[in-house]
């Protein structure tokens, strides 16, 4: 064997060396059975669905609501820094249909989207600081004739403070809209 070929085949070689052990060093997780994934942590899902009647004087004046809801809500516990918080997801829709006993005038007032707890950041003891998105068209309004009168539609961020012994809000530190309608 020359001189050239020799000094290829041991170029090869170390080539191949540095192959196996790469191979060696990636496979050894695998083996060992430890995922490069993060593991999720279950969410276990509840549908509801109801009905109500009721009587609102939100708007100066009572009115006879109607009211059907229905949605599901999920609950999953938190991990890492968070472990002691619970975490929500209420994907839900509602239709309330108002209407004055005095005169028979109606309204609808609609919505659907949905309520998610998206981060949790422990604070001390059993407190955590909460950032909510509530997301979709959580609000439409509509007169009789089923035009559209008011609508929103878009993001809604929530941040507090929440309590997981006493299940309490400590403190409602704001709330940012960005609006896509």
């Amino acid at each position: 064997m020359s001189g050239f070929a020799s000094k290829v085949s041991a170029g090869r070689r170390r080539l191949r060396w540095w192959i196996v052990v790469l191979a060696a060093v990636m496979a050894v997780p695998l083996v060992a059975g430890v995922s490069a994934r993060a593991e999720a942590a279950a969410v276990e899902w509840t549908p509801y669905s109801r009905s109500v009647q009721f009587t609102d004087d939100g708007c100066g004046y009572p009115t006879a609501v109607a009211a059907t809801f229905s949605g599901r809500v999920g609950v999953r516990a938190g991990t890492g820094p968070a472990a002691g918080y619970f975490f929500f997801t209420d994907n839900y829709s509602f239709r309330e249909v108002h209407t004055d006993p005095a005169t028979g005038r109606w309204f609808v007032i609609r919505g659907n989207g949905q309520f998610k707890d998206i981060k949790a950041r422990p604070v001390g003891g059993n407190v955590f600081e909460v950032t909510t998105k509530e997301s979709g068209q959580p609000f439409v309004m509509e007169d009789a004739t089923g035009k559209v009168v008011l609508r929103f539609a878009g993001v809604v961020t929530y941040r507090y403070t929440f309590d997981t012994v006493g299940n309490t809000i400590v403190e409602f530190q704001g709330v940012t809209l960005v609006s896509c309608a």
